[in-house]
């Protein structure tokens, strides 16, 4: 029968039609990821997007400290391969530094061992004198607080310590070194608490300082005193009892002693007198010249002012005199 053999062609048409689809597909994959394969970065790249520094050989030790700690977060952030970071930031050692690194590559990586931190040891060896590590050292052993800040003295204090290892081998070396430099009035509340950490230490000693500035400040305020300031006028006050005068023929010299003013006319002075000139007159014995505070006979009872009593006294008698 011709019907069953069409049925086989068509099964066998359609069987040739699905594995050439499966094999454009695979082919297909294949290319792509052939592609994926060729267009991924290499370490290289992923370094050079960042722009990292460069270091030729300048015998500064904070240059190449900073240096050294910049490849290191670089290689954390690329995911450098810890057998390819040797290579990689040697690519930008420049001038005296690339000089040395290719004259003495070959005997530094033919020692056993090596490594990224055998190569920032030969590094140090030859850019970084021990001399230059002894003045840091001796730098960061000098190091007090004094009047800085505390912020300002732990920047100090952080940038110091990476030329002490050997002073500072663990964070709680590092933490007493750092609370043993601080003020008195500081680090008497700080070592009250022990801290583990850099970061606690520093944090209770920014709290303790901010607190101590506050007080000082406030002390200060309360014992601030208004300065003195001198009176130009007699406003509210009294008026002096003497004036001085200039007297005599001596064209206006100063007489030895000031000349007495009335203090009721501003005339000079009139004993005896009233300020319209009349005579004054004593209440107590009559007589003129004088007043009763000064009376001569204000006590010797030879006389009685007004409304006094007649009646027997010292110096007095019953009848006439003879």
């Amino acid at each position: 029968m011709v019907r069953p053999n069409n049925d086989h062609a068509r099964r066998e048409a359609e069987d040739r039609r699905e594995a050439e689809d499966l094999a454009l597909i695979a082919l297909a994959d294949n290319a792509n990821h052939g592609a994926a394969q060729q267009q991924q970065p290499t370490i290289f790249d992923k370094f050079a997007r960042h722009h990292p520094p460069t270091y030729d050989g300048v015998c500064n030790p904070v240059l190449l400290e900073a240096w050294i700690r910049e490849m290191e977060k670089l290689f954390i952030a690329t995911l450098c391969p810890e057998d390819q970071k040797v290579g990689v930031a040697s690519y930008y050692l420049q001038k005296e530094a690339d000089n040395w690194w290719s004259i003495s590559r070959a005997a530094i990586q033919a020692q056993s061992g090596f490594g990224w931190a055998q190569f920032c040891e030969a590094l140090k060896k030859r850019f970084y004198p021990e001399e230059l590590r002894w003045q840091k050292e001796r730098e960061f052993l000098q190091l007090e607080k004094g009047n800085m800040s505390v912020q300002a003295y732990a920047d100090k204090f952080m940038d110091l310590s990476r030329f002490a290892t050997t002073i500072l081998p663990n964070e709680a070396s590092r933490v007493k070194r750092f609370e043993k430099n601080l003020t008195p009035k500081v680090r008497t509340v700080v070592v009250g608490i022990p801290s583990a950490t850099f970061q606690q230490a520093y944090d209770r000693a920014l709290s303790v300082y901010a607190s101590v500035k506050a007080k000082e400040a406030e002390t200060a305020n309360r014992g601030f005193k208004r300065p003195f300031v001198p009176q130009t006028s007699y406003q509210g006050a009294k008026r002096p009892r003497f004036v001085p005068r200039p007297s005599g023929p001596s064209g206006g010299r100063l007489s030895r002693s000031p000349t007495m003013v009335c203090m009721k006319c501003r005339k000079p002075y009139h004993p005896g007198k009233n300020c319209d000139g009349t005579p004054l007159t004593c209440f107590i014995c009559k007589e003129p010249g004088h007043k009763a505070y000064n009376c001569p006979k204000r006590f010797s009872g030879g006389s009685k002012g007004p409304g006094s009593s007649s009646g027997s006294g010292p110096g007095s008698s019953s009848g006439p005199r003879p």
